[in-house]
């Protein structure tokens, strides 16, 4: 595996990122692999060199990065991996379920 310098962090990852999309629950989309299924997945990657790995609280509505993690916990030292998420989906309908930042619409009265 090839590593490379993460912009100007100083962290080293792997040229390839293990994207996890596809791990989580099939109670989201029906092709999403469980835990079990995802554990083979995660192991041969990290077999493989892959130390950088890609998550969203998106994923699943959350069960992806808890099947991912719960995966790592059992098999790799959290030491050895450079791991990012991403947020601002919607995870569900609610109004603070969503977004980066929410205008405050309650004004103090002094």
């Amino acid at each position: 595996m090839q590593y490379v310098k993460l912009g100007q962090s100083g962290l080293k990852v792997s040229r390839l990122c293990l994207g996890t999309m596809n791990m989580g629950s099939k109670e989201w989309k029906p092709w999403i692999f469980n835990e079990k299924e995802s554990e083979p997945i995660i192991a041969h990657a990290l077999d493989m060199g892959v130390n950088f790995i890609d998550l969203a609280d998106f994923y699943s509505l959350g069960a992806g990065e808890e099947v991912v993690c719960n995966v790592l916990r059992r098999i790799a030292r959290r030491d050895d991996l450079v791991i990012t998420t991403k947020v601002g989906y919607a995870m569900n309908n609610d109004i603070n379920a969503q977004g980066h930042s929410r205008k405050n619409i309650f004004k103090p009265q002094y």
